[in-house]
């Protein structure tokens, strides 16, 4: 299917489908290659009264009438998520099943370790643990830290899941994997971009459990400088498996655990506030965007949507993983070796320069103009820290900022402030870390006096990867909305007290404080005055009673429509407190008409061409 985005036609099930109104009559455009599939899929989607075929040069294009069946009442939520969930996937083309030969090879690996091969360290005695999300599966990596033994400071360990030591280049797991790029994320689930046998299994640093590792060992002085870097691949055991709430109460002294255990954490804990401070300093950006946790109950349902709690544990393992990860970067670049560097360019200046007219007609200084930079970017994200926009201008920014993306031209990372910068450390997730670990051991394994090794192919991987990304961002994003959706379903009525979180020509978003939802209040709920969109200010105005809805107003609203199919949350208003008064910026440009507002539009895959001819074969998310 070419032609547009997939829209979902109904819910279904193996008996039933659930009947929309809307969908009395569909057009679809298939490739003539396609045909027989989505006749098929057609069948198992909805009932046909008849499906006419006409073929053109390059496509069929069939037009299906729609019955609606008699009854789609046991469908439970959970099973109206999981198909709305994987009708997001559909539309998108992204793969879901692994190939005959992936499953073959992952199958055939060995998933128990007794001893470190030949030629690898071991590891075992260093106090590693492993600090994820409470419901995470797939672990890749842990930290450590020790006293140097040879000088004064803290010798940090980060130890990544040797994952191409179990997926070769070109083999069927690869090419899969490489497909993907990515694991998708949703609530409740995963779609993996490694075999379950891998990425559950065998490369997952389970605790009390042997696995090879590719570890980073970084040598700091006292005060935070990196004087001496190595990586070791080796043998290594998880002592302990724990959660970012569970790890901080082992820094707040409220969870105890062995004593090599407890002073691993003392030291990387100094170690992590020395390199935040240092970090910071140097002009990397410290953006907060909260974002929603979803729980799933034992019944499959979504039991309920807050706000993500961050832990100062958050920061500590991303803390570890910047400087893993650079490191990696830095002497990848030192040889001169093949490296998928991530790249974040500095921002448009006319973005900029947008952005900073906002904040000051909110009553802010942001930087603006062509030389903004990080460091004045942190200062204004400090002084707007206590006000009630805080949220939204923190994401207005990172919406004005350049996408990160993966490059084989390394043009440094503005965000991070740093002039090299790679993914290594979630090689189970990411096909560019497992593609640079590659790239790392080659090197490794390569005397100094030896020319750089080629990559060819490289750059259209790098191309491939920053596609995917952004692609499993939209699914992700958009598989949260169905949760939110199907979570308020039942309460229709009900009364919230809400901020405005976004502006728009056709009403404004409004962010519920509990649960942690989002929603639109439409421009029909507005019968006061007629509302002028001011896309500079991000506000609505009365042109009678001069009202201003604006970006952080309070709000009280009651929820009066909720679509789970298209993850439509919609809210009456009930009650508005109007903040400061907005500072006129001049004149405003003609707004240029703008496309219907679809939220469940997602974008398609691009099938990964090498054009070597190698590695190819047929075929995103805090992602720094």
């Amino acid at each position: 299917m070419r032609a547009k985005p997939a829209e979902v036609l109904a819910l279904f099930d193996d008996d039933h489908v659930e009947w929309r109104y809307r969908d009395l009559a569909r057009t679809f455009d298939v490739s003539a290659s396609e045909r027989r599939e989505f006749k098929s899929l057609l069948a198992s989607l909805v009932h046909t009264d008849a499906l006419r075929l006409r073929q053109g040069k390059w496509y069929r294009k069939g037009a299906g009438a729609l019955r609606a069946p008699s009854a789609a009442s046991h469908l439970s939520p959970a099973k109206r998520r999981k198909i709305l969930v994987d009708a997001l996937f559909a539309g998108a083309e992204w793969p879901t099943r692994f190939s005959d030969g992936a499953i073959a090879e992952a199958l055939s690996i060995e998933q128990t370790i007794n001893a470190a091969p030949e030629g690898a360290a071991d590891l075992t005695a260093i106090p590693f643990v492993t600090i994820d999300p409470a419901d995470a599966k797939d672990f890749d990596d842990a930290v450590a830290a020790e006293d140097r033994p040879d000088a004064d400071g803290v010798r940090l360990w980060v130890a990544i899941a040797d994952v191409s030591r179990y997926v070769p280049k070109r083999g069927a797991i690869d090419r899969d994997a490489l497909d993907r790029t990515t694991s998708v994320y949703v609530p409740g689930g995963v779609e993996p971009m490694l075999p379950h046998e891998l990425s559950s299994g065998i490369c997952s640093l389970k605790p009390n459990e042997n696995r090879m590792a590719l570890a980073a060992r970084l040598d700091y002085t006292p005060r935070g400088r990196l004087e001496a870097t190595a990586f070791v691949n080796g043998l290594m055991r998880s002592r302990n498996r724990l959660s970012y709430p569970e790890a901080q109460d082992v820094l707040d002294g409220k969870r105890t655990l062995a004593p090599e255990v407890m002073a691993s954490f003392a030291r990387m804990e100094n170690l992590f506030r020395i390199l935040l401070a240092k970090r910071l300093r140097r002009g990397s950006l410290d953006l907060d965007v909260p974002e929603a946790k979803v729980e799933i109950g034992d019944d499959g349902g979504v039991a309920a949507i807050e706000k993500a709690p961050r832990f100062q544990t958050h920061r500590l393992i991303e803390e570890f993983m910047l400087a893993a990860n650079e490191a990696v970067a830095e002497t990848l670049a030192r040889r001169h070796w093949p490296c998928l560097y991530r790249i974040h360019e500095a921002p448009d200046e006319d973005k900029m320069t947008a952005f900073g007219k906002l904040a000051n007609a909110f009553g802010h200084a942001a930087p603006s103009g062509p030389h903004v930079t990080g460091l004045s970017l942190n200062q204004f994200l400090r002084a707007i820290a206590e006000s009630e926009e805080r949220d939204y201008l923190n994401m207005l920014l990172l919406r004005s900022l350049k996408q990160a993306a993966y490059s084989t031209n390394n043009r440094g990372h503005f965000g991070l402030a740093l002039k090299r910068y790679c993914h290594f450390t979630s090689p189970i997730r990411r096909y560019p870390d497992l593609e640079v670990h590659r790239q790392l051991k080659a090197l490794l394994n390569t005397p100094e006096s030896a020319p750089p090794a080629r990559a060819p192919g490289l750059a259209e991987i790098a191309s491939h990867c920053s596609d995917n990304e952004r692609r499993a961002m939209e699914i992700e994003r958009k598989a949260v909305s169905i949760a939110q959706a199907e979570f308020m379903a039942d309460k229709l009525g009900e009364q919230y007290d809400a901020r405005i979180s976004g502006v728009t020509h056709f009403g404004f978003f409004v962010q519920v404080d509990s649960p942690f939802v989002e929603g639109l209040v439409g421009m029909s709920q507005l019968r006061d005055d007629y509302y002028q969109f001011d896309e500079r200010l991000h506000t609505l105005f009365g042109e009678r009673t001069r009202r201003i809805f604006r970006l952080g107003d309070r709000v009280v609203v009651r929820l009066a429509k909720v679509d789970t199919a298209r993850a439509f949350i919609d809210f009456d208003l009930i009650d508005h407190t109007p903040s400061q008064p907005v500072r006129d910026i001049g004149p405003q440009e003609p707004r240029q008409p703008t496309r219907p507002h679809r939220r469940l539009a997602v974008r398609r895959r691009k099938p990964f061409k090498s054009r070597s001819g190698k590695g190819g074969g047929k075929g995103r998310r805090g992602r720094r």
